[in-house]
């Protein structure tokens, strides 16, 4: 019986560390992985990318206007938008291998490996359609306040002596020409 005991708990404990493994790893509002997770995974996805000599595709977005839209409606009406917008990046990133993340407040990130530049532009300006009709029904709507994202895009074939922070970066730059050219819009940069 003392076996059994020690198995049982051995088992919760493994169950346990599991589960805390889990939960620092995903964002608690969104349930999105979280910049954590991302920076695993970049590393893997870069590396097999490179094996592999395929594409790695990443796109950077942010809410438009979030610091307005929190401070007009509150806190909690800011809430349930990041967890709306999180939905659609969900509902767009079921391929293996693809991950959205909440990257930091009102900004998020999709890993896209093996997806060329074209497909990445076209899945961006599909999610920046899809958060523009889907945000603006349902529980979050306000009339005469019209949520948007703008978007950037960089894809790169990793190879030797390549940094995927430089990749980072550059959907990181092509998001703010989107926000600097009028929001609501798409840009892309080679990560090379």
């Amino acid at each position: 019986s003392l076996f059994i005991a020690l198995l049982f708990l051995s088992i919760a404990l493994i169950r346990k560390n599991a589960n805390d493994h889990l939960m620092a790893l995903t964002d608690p509002l969104t349930r999105l992985a979280n910049r954590r997770k991302f920076d695993e995974m970049l590393y893997q996805e870069w590396y097999r990318c490179r094996r592999l000599h395929s594409p790695l595709s990443i796109i950077m977005a942010d809410v438009d206007l979030f610091k307005k839209y929190n401070d007009t409606f509150g806190h909690k009406a800011g809430d349930l938008l990041l967890c709306r917008i999180a939905g659609v990046l969900e509902d767009h990133t079921k391929r293996i291998g693809d991950l959205a993340v909440r990257y930091g407040g009102e900004e998020f990130v999709l890993l896209l490996p093996n997806m060329d530049a074209a497909s990445a532009f076209a899945l961006a300006e599909k999610i920046r359609n899809t958060v523009s009709q889907t945000a603006s029904t349902g529980v979050i709507r306000h009339p005469g306040h019209r949520i948007t994202v703008s978007l950037g895009v960089a894809t790169a074939i990793p190879e030797e002596g390549m940094n995927p922070e430089v990749l980072v970066l550059e959907a990181d730059k092509a998001m703010y020409q989107a926000k600097r050219a009028g929001r609501n819009q798409t840009r892309q940069n080679n990560g090379e």
